[in-house]
């Protein structure tokens, strides 16, 4: 959930101190987006609908290939584009900002359940997502980043690729409720 409306990235794989990028960002019209970056051309997907003010919502982006990018909030709402763009020499993960030459567009709101998988999710997928069930159940094959960003760790602990992420001027919250194996 969040409390302000700026522009802010719930995660994002970037290159560390350059601009290319693949994140999930929400932005001031309270839309979710999928944006793709590769230093010269940006494309984003934007969802159809926006989000309820100071409550939770799941947002989603599914980047399938250059040209197939999609935005989802709470399961639907579906924005798609299929502008051509390739991020490269991505090397950083962050959730809760976007890193450029310095980490900006802090979230200023709730996170909880971040998950990266290999594989581009069904819309069927993401509907699953939106209703709480764990990240650890939808194609656990090919999940390569999960973090429930349950609030009592520092670091956060990566349950299923070891890529600890370090906690910093977070706050602990209550977890909304998600349906774990």
């Amino acid at each position: 959930k969040t409390e302000a409306a700026i522009t802010m990235a719930m995660i994002a794989v970037d290159k560390n101190a350059g601009n290319n990028y693949f994140a999930l960002r929400h932005p001031n019209t309270g839309y979710i987006i999928a944006t793709t970056f590769d230093s010269v051309t940006a494309a984003s997907a934007q969802t159809t609908t926006i989000r309820a003010a100071d409550v939770w919502f799941h947002g989603c982006a599914v980047f399938t290939s250059a040209t197939s990018r999609d935005a989802f909030i709470n399961g639907g709402s579906k924005g798609s584009n299929a502008t051509d763009v390739t991020p490269s020499g991505l090397d950083t993960t962050d959730i809760g900002c976007r890193w450029a030459s310095t980490r900006g567009q802090f979230y200023l709101g709730d996170l909880a359940e971040a998950a990266i998988w290999n594989v581009a999710l069904s819309d069927a997928d993401v509907a699953l997502l939106a209703k709480g069930i764990s990240a650890l159940m939808v194609h656990p094959e090919s999940l390569v980043f999960y973090c429930p960003i349950i609030g009592s760790y520092s670091p956060e602990i990566d349950v299923v690729g070891g890529l600890n992420m370090t906690v910093t001027g977070a706050t602990k919250s209550v977890h909304p409720r998600v349906f774990y194996p």
